[in-house]
């Protein structure tokens, strides 16, 4: 079955990872890109996992997971080694209607981590519906080789450009100069946003 992808702001969201191992360092990593609050509970923590958690300010109790620990969370990582305290936070998540990720375990999850690519605030996700991880991080792969490393900043040079022309001609021309202008900017990354307007404003005019 295919997952719908939808992207989601959790900056300064509480997310709870329940475990400190190699695993739960691996999506908190992921999470961390887009600067959540996480929480962690676990037993033991292993030396890189407790390393992160003090280097980025993360909260985290060293001890047993208990349900009172899900009080707040928009999101929930079980990530323990132990199958049956997974499946129960699973269980409680469900309950709750809390997203939850139980590692190794597809039928307790409500959602799958993807293979991220990331270029500044361009993000894509890759799934394979957890049948096969490594077809994702292929495909993530491709994407690093063949996307522009520049793009990102491109990305934001638009995002600033597009209230400046919001009423200078249709939606149409804005959507054709924006277009032309992304391998402009891709090379001449230093063009300021005046001669981005003057720019258009020749493009418009041949236009009409």
């Amino acid at each position: 079955m295919a997952y719908f992808p939808m992207f989601i702001k959790i900056e300064d969201q509480p997310i709870l990872i329940v475990g400190g191992g190699t695993t739960a360092l691996r999506k908190a990593e992921k999470l961390s890109y887009f600067k959540p609050c996480l929480y962690f509970v676990a037993k033991e923590f292993q030396e890189e996992t407790m390393h992160l958690i003090l280097q980025e300010h993360y909260d985290y109790a060293q001890r047993a997971f208990c349900e009172e620990d899900l009080f707040n969370a928009k999101m929930v990582i079980a990530a323990t080694n132990d199958h049956e305290v997974n499946a129960t936070i699973a269980r409680l998540c469900h309950e709750r209607a809390i997203p939850i990720n139980s590692v190794d375990d597809q039928d307790n999850c409500s959602f799958f981590f993807p293979s991220l690519y990331t270029n500044q605030e361009i993000v894509c996700g890759i799934s394979s519906g957890g049948h096969s991880p490594v077809i994702a991080q292929r495909v993530r792969q491709i994407l690093e080789a063949q996307v522009p490393e520049g793009l990102g900043a491109v990305n934001e040079r638009l995002g600033t450009l597009r209230p400046l022309l919001k009423s200078k001609g249709t939606l149409s021309k804005r959507r054709a100069f924006y277009h032309l202008i992304i391998d402009l900017l891709l090379d001449h990354p230093e063009l300021t946003d005046e001669e981005l307007l003057e720019l258009y404003e020749r493009f418009k005019k041949d236009e009409d």
